[in-house]
């Protein structure tokens, strides 16, 4: 680590080649990855130390001692918790197999699981780690998600059908001037009806970008006049296209309940209860996509440029976003 932090020290970074600065940014991630290990340790002693009544919180420590700011004392505490219910990730990131940010995603996948929940995604440790060597935290990040779905799905799926009803009575439409004279509109939905509007928002760019003048708007320009028209005039597809709402649900779990693997999501990869999927599946056009064993679709053609709306939703039960592993823009603003 010394090595690693006089290095960087004494570096030429504004003429260093491409070859270098790779280099570097391995000896920063390492140095990042010992430096978090050392907070989880801390964060650990101090904890100790905090039951025996003879510090205050870590939380406190690492914000003034550490000079962190509130929200990176949580995440260090954060890590720690994960650390200790995964020794297996703690002795990698002190080795520097892996950084913060894998910690980070774990903890951000379990927020909100039961205790059983989470016992069972420690479980898990082992397959996790060997997906997040050599992984970037994004990739790493959806990966850990879909583990912690399919247990949520086996082990809470009464609690996961509560919180959506929850979630839906807790919907609302808020609206305030800030200072300088903006008219702000707050909207919030539940995850089903938030897909429902965003899929009938992009349908309606979609149509926009039809028309002339289109080509100098803005993407923020194109979302405000498509909304207004949604609102005031309830839509007007004028290329012929309606609005897909699309959710992602494997064979099985459909026909005959969940099961290890289960998949019951949106597209965009937000969870849903699996009696939720059944019931919009009663009214829905329901499109079947063959995969191999590399979840790979199956006939697929390729006798048009660019993908067709059947290949766009084939794609949609693949990937949740950007096929490409460091890129995490929605798979409905990729061409």
């Amino acid at each position: 680590m010394l090595y690693n932090v006089e290095r960087l020290g004494l570096s030429d970074i504004d003429s260093a080649d491409v070859r270098v600065l790779k280099e570097l940014a391995g000896a920063t991630r390492d140095v990042r990855a010992w430096l978090a290990a050392v907070d989880v340790a801390i964060t650990r002693r101090t904890n100790e130390l905090h039951k025996a009544g003879q510090s205050g919180s870590a939380e406190g420590l690492l914000a003034g001692s550490g000079g962190q700011s509130a929200r990176d004392a949580k995440a260090a505490k954060d890590r720690a918790d994960v650390a200790d219910a995964m020794p297996l990730f703690d002795t990698a990131l002190q080795n520097g197999h892996v950084d913060a940010g894998h910690l980070d995603a774990i903890a951000k996948a379990q927020r909100g699981l039961s205790d059983a929940a989470k016992a069972e995604l420690a479980k898990e440790q082992e397959r996790l780690l060997a997906a997040a060597s050599g992984s970037s935290v994004d990739a790493f990040g959806r990966t850990v998600a879909d583990v912690a779905r399919a247990i949520t799905a086996e082990l809470d799926a009464q609690a996961e059908a509560d919180r959506l009803t929850r979630l839906r009575n807790n919907s609302s439409i808020k609206r305030w001037i800030d200072a300088d004279g903006m008219h702000n509109t707050l909207i919030s939905l539940d995850p089903v009806r938030d897909t429902e509007l965003h899929a009938a928002l992009e349908a309606q760019i979609a149509s926009l970008r039809q028309r002339d003048g289109a080509a100098d708007m803005g993407r923020e320009r194109l979302k405000v006049d498509a909304f207004m028209e949604l609102v005031t005039t309830a839509g007007t597809f004028k290329d012929g296209h309606s609005a897909d709402v699309t959710v992602i649900i494997d064979w099985k779990t459909l026909t005959a309940g969940i099961h290890e693997l289960t998949v019951c999501e949106t597209a965009s990869g937000v969870p849903l209860p699996v009696a939720t999927i059944q019931k919009l599946c009663c009214d829905a056009t329901i499109h079947l996509v063959t995969v191999d064993k590399g979840s790979v679709p199956l006939n697929v053609g390729t006798s048009e440029r660019t993908a067709t709306r059947a290949q766009r939703r084939a794609l949609a039960a693949i990937h949740k976003s950007c096929a490409h592993p460091d890129c995490t823009v929605s798979v409905n603003h990729c061409q």
